[in-house]
């Protein structure tokens, strides 16, 4: 990679190499029945040069970078206007980003895939588990000409479970899992999980149409955060799609609310020491005690905004050029109780794990439609059974400003969103039939 920099700074201006490392180790039973075991690696090149203010971009895999310098020059005759400095060096944080525990052979991993489908069949003699027990193994390397050298290690464990069963006309389909940098208790909390799951969903119940207390699982609540994180965006921000392009400061929503992006959590999904540009890994919050407080940039949406990068350019899983998104997004709402308790106090409710199609709405309008994936009713304080056939809508903006009646104490991951449960008030259910 030096020697590749080397070269390219005898030709061009600025040059960057970046390159990704992966190697993944998944199994996988379908049906009851382990149906692969696999291994696999590959590296993806990515290079990156200035010449006369043109940018040029190649990517390759393998070891061989040798091509990658002509093709990015011949790039560059064509490419667009550049007049950015690559980074220079910086201190990185210092980032818990792999645990011993997660270091697993493929016996061990065959074995929890086989406890998880074994001891979640146990509800039903013709249920259907499925389960994915993997790790993966990265390593990240990022080197430019201003002198920015860096690399971190990095591996993430995953697990997986879904069930089906039909029965005459009803089908059930759940599903769990998490992804860490940590093993701790993620497989009993899966067939757990979906042994409740299941428990709750066999009894299909009624329902009307009407506006309802409506608590959001942290599984559920991605589609209800995601308008939040796309008007966060920097990118829509600099397009002028995202309504707050002139908000910066003002206060949008409850006090109760915080957002952040964190990529410096330990052993978390998307936590690293500095994203696909080489500016350090950073918390930032986008949403302060309900005023806007950041977007997330890289650096190209920074400069055109006139703020500074957020250390969140990061890269495809090709290599692409860096563009502004998410690491680790952590929702804070400040009046919490435990679920337990959170639960109780409903009379007449809904509680929502999954919603299909609602990513379908405009985001920057920050209302979301969607059809109810899996969804159970509530009555004094207990889960009576699944809806079926329903709708939600709900406005986030007037959500997050005046609909929260609480949160969970208790917070999980939802794959790379840390949140609690949350119990909005007058959300519209629409029941079909």
């Amino acid at each position: 990679m030096k020697d590749l920099i080397a070269k390219a700074k005898n030709q061009a201006q600025q040059a960057e190499l970046y390159q990704i490392t992966v190697t993944e180790t998944p199994v996988r039973y379908e049906n009851n029945k382990l149906k692969s075991v696999d291994a696999s690696s590959r590296q993806i090149n990515a290079l990156r040069i200035v010449k006369d203010g043109k940018l040029g971009f190649a990517t390759s895999t393998g070891d061989n970078l040798h091509p990658l310098l002509d093709m990015a020059m011949t790039n560059a005759q064509y490419g667009r206007d550049w007049d950015l400095p690559l980074p220079g060096p910086a201190p990185l944080p210092q980032v818990e980003l792999t645990h011993p525990s997660t270091e697993l052979d493929l016996d061990t991993q065959v074995e929890m895939g086989d406890k998880l489908v074994r001891q979640v069949r146990e509800c039903h003699p013709d249920l259907l588990a499925s389960a994915r027990v993997s790790t993966r193994q990265t390593t990240t390397r990022l080197l430019n000409s201003q002198g920015f050298a860096g690399e971190y290690s990095k591996r993430t464990f995953t697990i997986l479970g879904s069930i089906e069963l039909t029965e005459g006309k009803n089908f059930l389909s759940l599903y769990s899992g998490y992804m860490s940098g940590k093993l701790e208790d993620q497989l009993d909390k899966t067939i757990a999980d979906l042994v409740k799951k299941f428990e709750h969903g066999r009894n299909n119940v009624p329902v009307k149409s009407g506006k309802y207390t409506v608590i959001f699982s942290p599984s559920g609540l991605g589609d209800i955060v995601n308008p939040l994180l796309a008007c966060a965006n920097g990118l829509a921000v600099e397009k002028g799609f995202s309504p707050w392009k002139d908000k910066l400061g003002e206060k949008l929503f409850s006090e109760q609310v915080s957002l952040y992006d964190d990529a410096t959590i330990p052993f978390a999904p998307v936590s690293c020491l500095f994203d696909g540009e080489g500016i350090p890994a950073q918390s930032t919050a986008i949403i302060d005690k309900g005023v806007v407080n950041s977007f997330i940039l890289n650096m190209v949406t920074a400069k055109a905004l006139g703020l500074e990068s957020t250390g969140n350019g990061f890269r495809g899983s090709n290599g692409e050029l860096s563009a502004p998104d998410n690491s680790n997004v952590v929702l804070d709402i400040a009046e919490t109780q435990p679920l337990e308790e959170m639960l109780s106090s409903v009379e007449q409710g809904i509680i929502i794990h999954s919603l299909m199609g609602a990513w379908a709405g405009n985001p920057y309008g920050g209302q979301v439609n969607g059809n109810i994936d899996l969804g159970f009713l509530i009555e004094d304080g207990r889960i009576k059974g699944r809806i079926k056939d329903c709708m939600v809508s709900v406005n986030v903006f007037e959500a997050f400003n005046n609909q929260i009646l609480g949160a969970s104490t208790e917070k999980e991951w939802a794959w790379n969103m840390l949140a609690p449960h949350l119990m909005l008030r007058d959300i519209a259910i629409n029941a079909k039939g």
